[in-house]
């Protein structure tokens, strides 16, 4: 889901949506599109249909798991430069059949547990979503990644129960 008129169609179709790569901002408004027409046709569009995805990267030590991140940013912006609709700021709806994307600083959130969670509890408060969907320390060997789902679920989930996010 990259456009508001997607996001109004989703509605009319009753349907769950998900959204990654925009700045929050733009998912808020992607959002509001949704629970505007899903209001106007009589469909439920409460948190439970709303979900972001973004790459988290989490690390013990908060500036390492920033770099690492940066990184991954550089490599996963570098490899979008072959899909048509990718520009590298962000775009309003663009006319006609296809949606233009941009991938924001916001889809990136580096750090600690706490910042991580903090993190996503704002993105997901910002944009009334009920649901959050990750890719883990993208890009990581898999030693690192695995010490990533670990701290993940020690330090990030009980936070988001305890923040109902």
């Amino acid at each position: 889901m990259v456009s508001i008129e997607s996001a109004r169609k989703a509605a009319r179709r009753g349907s769950k949506i998900c959204t990654g790569f925009h700045p929050i901002d733009r998912i808020a408004q992607i959002f509001d599109a949704y629970r505007d027409e899903a209001a106007r046709v009589g469909r439920p569009a409460g948190p439970e249909q709303l979900a972001i995805r973004r790459n988290v990267t989490l690390g013990r030590d908060g500036p390492e798991a920033v770099e690492i991140s940066r990184a991954a940013m550089r490599a996963y912006r570098a490899a979008l430069t072959h899909d048509p609709r990718y520009t590298e700021s962000p775009l309003p709806d663009a006319p006609g059949p296809t949606h233009g994307f941009s991938v924001g600083d916001d889809e990136f959130i580096a750090g600690t547990g706490r910042e991580v969670a903090d993190n996503i509890i704002a993105q997901c408060r910002r944009a009334g979503a009920g649901h959050f969907l990750c890719t883990l320390n993208r890009g990581s060997p898999l030693d690192r990644q695995m010490a990533a789902f670990e701290l993940y679920a020690r330090d990030v989930i009980p936070a988001l129960r305890a923040a109902e996010a």
